[in-house]
């Protein structure tokens, strides 16, 4: 496989040193006391070699230049979040649930107060032909007399309608319009800001952190382990991008939480050392860069 390395190197002396000449020619190199020397080769890139002459022969996968990349989901201090956008989401099919319930009841007012517009116009026709029937010298009286039988017998369809208290109907349609314009408003606004929520919960979460070069890596270290414990402890350390970041943000929150023990080791009354401990227990929280 082919690399492209990421190299670290680490020198340390202990004594004096005598050199002498350049690079080329290097001559005397006399060292009292203790010299070391670390390098690591860490391949921050790899592919397969292309063994063939032509190079169009290598080009499966398997051949092309792959980063060996370090990466972080930031996860922390997104709970709130979340909870908001579910809280935003049940509130907007809440009231979204209500506006199509309000419309189903205007469909339903709609209808009746068809139904008594058709009412109205039935017996408006029969006090007509009465009012004909009634004239003297009619000619067209057997007509008329039919005609009347048949709007009677449609008023009997209309026996629910009779009687109908229009005005209040129609007070009650105008307010649950005025109802669903609100609601409207309210699901438009929280699924607006579930939607920015959403996509500032994605730019903090999905994509994460990304780095070619993050690296860590330890010379001399120590690891052990028991059924009850491991540790590991590290000689020299190196670090690079992401890795870095990650180890300086634990670090800090570790010398915090450190700093606040020894604080509250010197309130010798029990109550004041935790009320100290709960005023300040949120101060020492991990917060990953950018947050």
């Amino acid at each position: 496989m082919e690399q492209a390395s990421l190299v670290y190197s680490s020198k340390h002396q202990v004594g004096v040193s005598v050199s002498a000449g350049t690079t080329e020619a290097p001559g005397l190199d006399l060292s009292l006391g203790y010299k070391g020397q670390d390098i690591a080769l860490v391949p921050v890139a790899v592919a397969k070699f292309c063994e063939t002459a032509r190079q169009t022969d290598c080009t499966q996968e398997i051949y092309k230049m792959l980063l060996v990349a370090g990466g972080r989901e930031e996860t922390t201090n997104n709970a709130d979040l979340m909870r908001r956008i579910d809280a935003l989401a049940q509130t907007a099919r809440t009231n979204d649930n209500q506006r199509t319930n309000n419309v189903k009841a205007i469909s339903a007012i709609d209808t009746q107060l068809a139904r008594y517009e058709s009412l109205v116009a039935l017996n408006k026709r029969i006090a007509e032909i009465d009012t004909a029937l009634s004239a003297p010298g009619i000619a067209d009286g057997i007509q008329l007399t039919n005609e009347r039988a048949a709007k009677s017998e449609e008023v009997k369809a209309f026996g629910d309608v009779i009687g109908l208290d229009v005005k209040t109907l129609r007070a009650e349609r105008a307010d649950l319009l005025s109802k669903n314009v609100d609601l409207q408003v309210a699901v438009t606004r929280d699924l607006n800001e579930a939607d920015q929520l959403t996509q500032r919960l994605r730019s903090s979460t999905a994509a994460g952190r990304k780095d070619a070069l993050s690296v860590y890596g330890t010379f001399s270290g120590q690891t052990e382990g028991r059924s009850t414990e491991a540790k590991l402890s590290a000689g020299k350390v190196f670090a690079t991008g992401i890795a870095a970041q990650s180890l300086s943000e634990t670090a800090g929150a570790t010398n915090c939480l450190v700093a606040m023990a020894v604080l509250a080791d010197k309130v010798k009354d029990d109550g004041q050392r935790d009320q100290l401990i709960a005023r300040t227990q949120q101060i020492c929280v991990h917060k990953p860069v950018g947050s």
